[in-house]
């Protein structure tokens, strides 16, 4: 998964030149975020989150992120 989000930050650094770091940098910080909240839910109650759900956390914290 870690490497799939530093693809995306690659690709949108090419988009934006000049703050790619902080593309990247919001990028690694929405995938790290979602993947330690899925693993806290998954240990804390033994609830395993749907890729779905994933998916829509780690868009809901690139939101935040921008703002």
């Amino acid at each position: 998964a870690g490497l799939g989000f530093r693809a995306v930050a690659r690709q949108l650094m090419g988009l934006v030149p000049g703050v790619g770091w902080a593309v990247k940098g919001g990028v690694g910080y929405a995938g790290t975020k979602a993947l330690g909240e899925a693993a806290f839910r998954y240990f804390e109650s033994g609830a395993a989150l749907s890729v779905h759900t994933l998916r829509e956390r780690a868009t809901a914290l690139v939101q935040r992120f921008r703002r």
